[in-house]
């Protein structure tokens, strides 16, 4: 059985959820770290597919507009610039049953949907 979420409200975790990004100089050096390695990937010619991972709904509740923004607007900019396939999964199971908490998907059953998505994903990113 699938486990009900704790009462989040208590959860130590949810702290880092729910900060902004203060230092914005962190935020454009991982964003200059995965572009470097993208490049490098793509010298060297090595396929690259990104996917959102699926949050829980309460999680996404917790984002602010600005990083759901900033989120967007980094998808778009690496898709544009290295013409790569963005897969965005972050929506899509917030609402299913299928959540040990609200930052784990639970070993059930009931992930079916997300591991047939995942391998769809890979099969036709790898071109059979």
């Amino acid at each position: 059985d699938i486990t009900i979420p704790r009462d989040l409200e208590y959860d130590k975790r949810l702290e880092a959820i729910t900060q902004e990004w203060k230092d914005e100089c962190i935020l454009y050096q991982n964003i200059f770290a995965l572009n470097s390695i993208i490049s490098e990937l793509q010298k060297n010619n090595i396929k690259i597919v990104i996917f959102t991972t699926p949050l829980h709904k309460f999680y996404l509740e917790s984002l602010s507009d600005y990083q759901k923004n900033k989120l967007d607007e980094l998808l778009k900019e690496l898709s544009k610039k290295y013409d790569i396939k963005i897969y965005e999964f972050e929506e899509k199971y917030s609402e299913l049953n299928m959540w040990r908490d609200h930052m784990h998907i639970s070993f059930h059953e009931s992930v079916t949907k997300y591991n047939e998505d995942i391998a769809s994903m890979i099969i036709k990113e790898s071109g059979k």
